[in-house]
């Protein structure tokens, strides 16, 4: 369920720059390992059963607008989600790590020494 959960919260970033979110058909082919069909099944319930309240917590946010805001918003969501204890509290220090990320490769780009 993270996967789709993580795209509410991409999905509610986006809207604060205007855009949207769009699924279509994959474009690789993936091999898959075997699956215990019932453990997906229960690992998968709490999504079915949380995903009304996530849109709701999200879609309720007061974000700001703009692609220079993103970052924020994306913590901004993951803080919400963590505090409803939807995610644990763990989730927190990924997002943050994968912010620090995306700061230092910005700050590698060349757009940026050219600015």
């Amino acid at each position: 369920m993270t996967d789709i959960w993580r795209s509410f919260v991409a999905q509610r970033c986006l809207w604060e720059m205007g855009h949207g979110l769009v699924f279509h058909a994959p474009e690789v082919i993936q091999t898959r390992n075997v699956h215990n069909l019932q453990r997906d099944f229960a690992d998968e319930v709490s999504g079915y059963l949380k995903n009304a309240e996530i849109a709701s917590r999200l879609a309720s946010l007061d974000l700001a607008p703009g692609a220079g805001a993103a970052l924020d918003n994306l913590v901004r969501c993951y803080e919400a989600l963590v505090q409803a204890e939807i995610f644990p509290p763990d989730e927190l220090t990924l997002v943050a790590a994968w912010v620090n990320d995306l700061d230092e490769l910005r700050s590698r780009s060349p757009l940026a020494t050219a600015a």
